[in-house]
């Protein structure tokens, strides 16, 4: 921070600083020490930066749940519930592991194509032949699926996707400029750059009442969209009967699956370039030292 300045711009040196302050202490956070901890109003703040984090990541199965348990929470915090205290209180107590690891066993035994029937079947299926969770995780051998060179071709993948939520909305952050008056940073205290790309002059950030209108307004956006999205499912009256969203989110897993068996497949490519090379240069010398 020293090295670059208050007020810098850079989108390499942002997405750093976002990364470090902001992304990798959410996810680990989130449960082994807010949740675990019982922190509740810290857990609702993280709750929604998660759900910023699903949004411009586009990740459609995750960018509805965050919102539909804030909405719950202003809810009862609105009518005077007593769940919400309670939540509040025993926060901790409130875990749906089994319901999370169901439906993590269900989502890996059928496919997008099933109907309900058949994924219930699967999940009374499931239920009925559960085995101890010592054994599963002690005698069972495990073998993860991927390989170094696949890995790296699956970080390059998510590149396009990691920059700040200022460069998402509709006016990107002005490189070396203010975002409300369009003039340029003069000294390093003569502004501040907010955490998502945007910056402004002080007296500037004074006439907008310190509040981005741009991530607020694309915020407010990806907000309205998703609960519009998520209402329309809840009202589906024929269960069988796929929504557009659903189609949509089965369409983006099955591109998501084939980009990364062809990105594994290019990696397998490379590895075989990289081989046949060896295997080359080797040959060459071993036919030098053969002349000699």
């Amino acid at each position: 921070m020293e090295k670059f300045g208050a007020l810098c711009k850079f989108t390499e040196y942002k997405a750093i600083i976002d990364l470090l302050d902001n992304i990798i202490l959410v996810v680990l956070d989130i449960y082994a020490v807010l949740f675990r901890s019982g922190s509740f109003d810290e857990y609702l703040e993280t709750i929604f930066r998660i759900w910023t984090f699903a949004l411009r990541w586009k990740r459609k199965n995750y960018n509805k749940a965050p919102l539909a348990f804030l909405s719950d929470i202003f809810y009862w915090e609105q009518n005077n519930h007593p769940i919400k205290e309670a939540i509040k209180l025993f926060l901790v107590n409130f875990n749906d592991y089994w319901i999370e690891n169901i439906h993590s066993r269900i989502r890996a035994s059928t496919i997008c194509k099933d109907n309900t029937n058949n994924i219930q079947k699967q999940a009374y299926l499931l239920d009925a032949n559960k085995h101890s969770a010592f054994k599963e995780a002690f005698m069972n051998t495990k073998h993860y699926p991927y390989s170094p060179s696949e890995l790296d071709f699956l970080t390059n993948k998510t590149y396009e996707k990691v920059l700040l939520a200022g460069y998402h909305t509709t006016y990107p952050p002005i490189f070396n400029s203010c975002d409300h008056c369009y003039k340029l940073f003069e000294q390093d205290s003569d502004g501040t750059i907010l955490i998502y790309g945007h910056g402004y002059h002080w007296n500037c950030y004074n006439q907008i009442e310190f509040k981005c209108k741009h991530c607020i307004n694309y915020f407010k956006e990806g907000i309205w969209n998703n609960i519009t999205a998520f209402v329309k499912r809840l009202e589906v009256e024929d269960k069988d009967k796929l929504t557009k969203e659903d189609l949509e989110d089965d369409e983006d897993d099955e591109n998501e699956d084939d980009d990364t068996n062809n990105l594994i497949k290019d990696s397998e490519n490379i590895e075989i370039n990289e081989k046949e090379k060896i295997e080359l240069d080797l040959q060459n010398a071993i036919s030098k030292i053969n002349m000699w």
